[in-house]
């Protein structure tokens, strides 16, 4: 026979195990009735978030309907539309991104420049407001994610663009009013006196062959005019050629040339 001891020990040890063996298996048990009930709780959860989830697309359905109805009578929604409610929150915003580049810019305002070319009397500052207001709603890339371009980068990219197209020239402007007149000038030297002219009363004269003739202003034209008649006969020669007594001819100004006998 084995000893009582060897016999108390051998029935001890198989309590032990038959002990652990039985707290083993409560264990388990209680897990899986948890497990169980977290599943019961999953499905019910799964079933209130699909009911709410119908219910929220119904009434986004409904708000997008609403909204469509309101802009069409002109008026405009003041709360966000439905998907933004949806989404939730915005997150933070990031930080911002680099601003356009020299070369960005430049070929911006060349595009711009190009399908918009100035006029040469437009001055470069107004070019620079019309293409500073055009990037505003034309920003260049990287577009809204960093700063927009600075005012020295439109100003250089528009002096660039001008100095290698220069605009012509516009048409000629009205004449401008005339100016007041300039304040008398010093009066200038005399000039040399002229020839004598003619009597209006009368004159006389003698012609190469010693006759002379007594000539009046007889008011025919035209003026003034005059008939001159001989006074005097010259003394013969050998080869006399007087005039008969009495002839009389007209002359105009101080001109000694005959035009009639009268």
């Amino acid at each position: 026979m084995k000893p009582v001891r060897e016999v108390v020990r051998g029935r001890g040890v198989g309590l032990a195990f038959a002990g652990l063996a039985l707290i083993l298996l409560l264990m388990m048990a209680w897990g899986v009735d948890k497990l169980a009930q977290a599943s019961s709780e999953l499905d019910g959860q799964r079933t209130q978030l699909s009911s709410q989830s119908s219910q929220i697309n119904a009434l986004a359905s409904g708000l997008t309907t609403t909204e469509q109805q309101l802009k069409s009578h002109g008026i405009a929604p003041a709360a966000p539309p439905p998907a933004q409610l949806m989404a939730g929150p915005p997150g933070p915003a990031g930080a911002p991104g680099p601003g356009p580049s020299d070369a960005q810019v430049q070929a911006v305002v060349d595009a711009y420049l190009i399908e918009h070319p100035p006029a040469g009397t437009v001055p470069d500052s107004s070019i620079v407001a019309a293409v500073d207001a055009y990037l505003v709603v034309n920003p260049p890339a990287p577009g809204a994610t960093g700063p927009g371009p600075t005012q020295q980068q439109i100003a250089a990219a528009v002096s660039t663009y001008m100095s290698a197209n220069p605009a012509p020239a516009g048409p000629p402007g009205a004449q401008g009013q005339v100016g007041p007149a300039g304040p008398q000038g010093v009066a200038g030297a005399s000039g040399s006196p002229g020839a004598t002219g003619p009597d209006p009363a009368g004159w006389t004269w003698t012609d190469p062959a010693g006759i002379t003739y007594n000539c009046v202003q007889d008011g025919q034209a035209p003026a003034p005019h005059y008939t001159c008649t001989q006074s005097t006969v010259p003394t013969p020669t050998p080869t006399p050629t007087p005039n008969p007594t009495g002839t009389a001819f007209t002359v105009v100004s101080d001109r000694r040339e005959h035009l009639a006998a009268v």
